[in-house]
């Protein structure tokens, strides 16, 4: 299971991912953060980006994800859709 989150405040931001087996054990884990906030959907999908990478480099083909944010599934759940998986590509940098 991929767990992930995001989180945003007025002065900054940042998004996590954690990855754990069928026993809860932690098998690696992620975090990083900005001064500069950008928007809550962009840090939440950050956090999937995140874990999906660490993912890859443990060799994980099979997960589920994890998040509490209704608009990251939305956007996964339409069809077609162009995902901002970096947040400055998303702020027009």
């Amino acid at each position: 299971m991929i767990n992930t989150d995001g989180s945003l405040s007025d002065t900054s931001a940042g998004y996590g991912a954690i990855i754990r087996d069928s026993n809860s054990d932690a098998i690696a884990a992620a975090a990083a953060g900005s001064t500069t906030p950008i928007s809550i959907t962009v840090y939440e999908l950050q956090g999937i980006e995140a874990g999906l990478t660490l993912a890859l480099r443990h060799n994980l083909n099979h997960v589920c994800v994890g998040t509490d944010s209704k608009v990251v599934v939305s956007i996964f759940e339409r069809n077609g859709n162009n995902v901002p998986w970096r947040g400055a590509e998303s702020n027009g940098n």
